[in-house]
Order: structure tokens, then C-alpha cells, then sequence
């Protein structure tokens, strides 16, 4: 939703500034077909009752000095201290996209939470969480176990930096030894603490590509994709992909989206 809201916010940005200038949101014809009227003048009437004319041409004067939207949010909020959003797991490959815009501002994820429970919150900038010590009981099964039947699970204590494990939970609600599908990996302990580790949140369990039994993972596609681009000159976007039973052998259809369009040649390559 924040790559898209400045994606949107660009592509509009000239017509943004003559609304805000005029009162008025007859500048922007997404406006008139997507906003009902009564809501286009209520917003209006904001703008005139919360801001002056004077001040809003002068708003409007200094959007218009902004030609480049590399690290536009700087530029539009100077004060902004960080962005809370999710950055890692399936996010993380929109960070680069964001980071654009951001520029020198922090990416923070703040909480870690799924339906179930509250699992952690963000310790440092470079998304690193920990664990949080009292919402719920954690285990943590290796990931070389993840498919048995039976996988043996391991303490917050006993988690090593560098192994990966799927969470499993038991809440005072009622879920017990919950299997919620999420992958972290330990990558330091806080503090030198060795029973208080540090974590990233890798993957989902259901997001595996396993036609034949390699399990791939997601993080595995990314990082491959990241890598392509980088050899096109360009920067990974997003992706998805899906496993194409009806032909044979049965193959994987990866959908991909770079920074700019590649030549024919380079799509030759890449196919």
C-alpha cells in the first residue's frame, strides 16, 4: 500500500498541487469519476475552513519546486521521524521501491503480530526483532523438520544465530502448540544476551515451491530475481509465480515486474 500510495501520489502530483491551490478537486479527473460529490465538497470545505488562501498558495508554491521525487517524502514532510510499515518476509521486496521515496528515513515495522498473537516487535532499524516475553508461549521446530510428522521443537534458550525454525504457539484462548506457518531466523542474540535472540522473519511454509521436492522458497526466488536485475541494470519490483500443472513436466510460471523494460535480447535471456 506505500509503494503504491507514492506511485499514485507521482503520477498525480501536478494536478494534486492545482486542487490544494484552487480548492477545488475539478483538476483531477480520477477524482470526478471515483469520489461522490457530496464527499468531494465536504473535502473541500476542509480545505477552506483548516487553511487560509494565503497559506494554501504557499503550500501549493513549494510543492511546485519539487522536480524529483527521490526521497520525496523528506521533501514533503521534513519533520517525518520514521515510516511504520512492514519490511520484512514477502515485504522485503518492496523495500528498494520505498526506499526511493523515503530516502534517509527509517523503516520501521514496529510490531510483529498475527491473528493469533502478539509475536514480537522490532528492536533496530535494520528489521531485527525480538520475541515478545509474555503474550504467548513460544516453540520453535527446526526447519530441516518442518514436513515430519512428528518434528522434535526447540525453547527460546536453545534457538543457535544462523538456523531458521517455524514458530508454533500456545495462547491463553485456547491454541496449543499452533503451527502458524511463519519461518525466522536467528541472526544475533540482543545485548549478548544468549537467551534473548534476535530475529528476521523469512518466509511462509505455504508459499514453498515444491513441484519435485526442492523447496524453494520464496526468499530463494526473490534473490534470484534480485540478482537477474542487477545483471539487467535494473531493480526487482515485484513478483509472483505459480505452479503450471495442465503441461509436462510440470513447470513454475514466474511473473515479473522490473524498474524498466527490458530489451529483446535481454528478454531472450531471461526466458
Amino acid at each position: 500500500m506505500l509503494n503504491h500510495f507514492f506511485v499514485l501520489l507521482k503520477d498525480h502530483f501536478v494536478n494534486l498541487t492545482k486542487c490544494l491551490d484552487d480548492c477545488s478537486l475539478s483538476h483531477e479527473e480520477k477524482f470526478q469519476m471515483h469520489i461522490p460529490d457530496a464527499v468531494q465538497r465536504e473535502i473541500e470545505h476542509y480545505l477552506a475552513s483548516r487553511f487560509s488562501r494565503a497559506e494554501r498558495k504557499l503550500r501549493a508554491a513549494q510543492l511546485r519546486e519539487i522536480s524529483d521525487f527521490e526521497g520525496v517524502a523528506r521533501k514533503l514532510w521534513p519533520s517525518m521521524l520514521y515510516v511504520n510499515t512492514s519490511v520484512s518476509g514477502s515485504f522485503a521486496v518492496y523495500e528498494s521501491n520505498i526506499r526511493y521515496y523515503l530516502g534517509d528515513i527509517p523503516l520501521l515495522g514496529a510490531a510483529y503480530i498475527s491473528s493469533e498473537a502478539s509475536i514480537g516487535f522490532q528492536y533496530n532499524e535494520k528489521g531485527e526483532y525480538l520475541f515478545h516475553p509474555a503474550s504467548c508461549f513460544l516453540e520453535f521446530i527446526p526447519e530441516d523438520e518442518i514436513n515430519l510428522d512428528t518434528p522434535s521443537t526447540r525453547l527460546v534458550s536453545e534457538l543457535e544465530v544462523g538456523k531458521r525454525y517455524e514458530l508454533a504457539l500456545t495462547t491463553q484462548s485456547g491454541f496449543y502448540r499452533y503451527r502458524v506457518g511463519d519461518v525466522i531466523q536467528v541472526v544475533d542474540k540482543a545485548n549478548g544476551r544468549k537467551d534473548v535472540p534476535l530475529f528476521r522473519i523469512v518466509y511462509r511454509t505455504g508459499s514453498i515451491l515444491d513441484a519435485y521436492g526442492e523447496k524453494t522458497t520464496e526468499e530463494h526466488v526473490e534473490s534470484a530475481l534480485r540478482r537477474t536485475a542487477k545483471e539487467f541494470g535494473c531493480e526487482l519490483n515485484n513478483f509472483t509465480t505459480f505452479l503450471q500443472i495442465d503441461s509436462s513436466p510440470v513447470v513454475y510460471q514466474i511473473f515479473v515486474e522490473f524498474s524498466q523494460t527490458l530489451s529483446a535480447e535481454e528478454m531472450v535471456t531471461l526466458n
